[in-house]
């Protein structure tokens, strides 16, 4: 990403309430972005512990669009927001259904300061869209005012009828409950890359 900005944090908390989709309570804060060289250097030595053999470089970072990837935008770069919206406490002790949390992916992008970035990352499908409880993957390119954007989320539930995994596209850009995202401006540039990991020494679950 842009390393010589500050990644902004926001957190929207709906405190088990349903707020209206363009009014929640949020909390920002600025956050250290490390240097890719940095991510470099600390990932090499993670992986190393759980890997023999590991190559991680910058490099430059593929047109996204296309497949495998099938990203709302080329990149994954330009000011660099993460945001944490809703939360568990939406969940528990159980799921009040009655006063169930919508929000709208176009909504946080403004919220976050940048109305018509790409919003990646996981949360909770809306029942309203979809029917029953399912999980999101987010993969938008949120609505500006000279665009309208481009959706190509997923979202997987289980089917009712035989309790088979349902995996499908996901037009709404409504979400509940809770969401942890990566928004920016969608735009190509430089990535860090693990390239080749081979023969694993331990048990442990590595997340890159």
């Amino acid at each position: 990403g842009d390393v010589t900005e500050f990644t902004r944090a926001v957190t929207m908390c709906s405190a088990g309430s349903a707020y209206p989709k363009d009014t929640f309570p949020t909390q920002k804060a600025v956050l250290y972005v490390p240097s890719l060289q940095e991510l470099v250097t600390v990932l090499d030595k993670a992986l190393r512990s759980h890997f023999s053999s590991v190559t991680v470089s910058i490099v430059d970072c593929p047109d996204l669009t296309v497949n495998p990837w099938n990203v709302a935008s080329p990149g994954l770069c330009g000011s660099p927001r993460i945001a944490d919206v809703g939360g568990v406490p939406n969940l528990i002790p159980l799921v009040n259904k009655e006063n169930i949390p919508y929000f709208d992916l176009d909504v946080v992008a403004k919220e976050c300061e940048l109305p018509g970035a790409l919003v990646v990352g996981a949360g909770a499908g809306s029942s309203r869209f979809v029917g029953v409880n399912c999980e999101l993957m987010p993969n938008v390119k949120t609505a500006s005012d000279t665009d309208s954007g481009q959706n190509r989320s997923m979202f997987s539930k289980v089917s009712v009828e035989d309790g088979s995994c349902v995996h499908a596209e996901y037009s709404s850009k409504e979400f509940s409950l809770l969401a942890n995202l990566f928004l920016c401006e969608g735009q190509p540039g430089k990535a860090v890359l693990s390239d080749f990991i081979q023969e694993r020494r331990t048990v442990c679950v590595v997340i890159v």
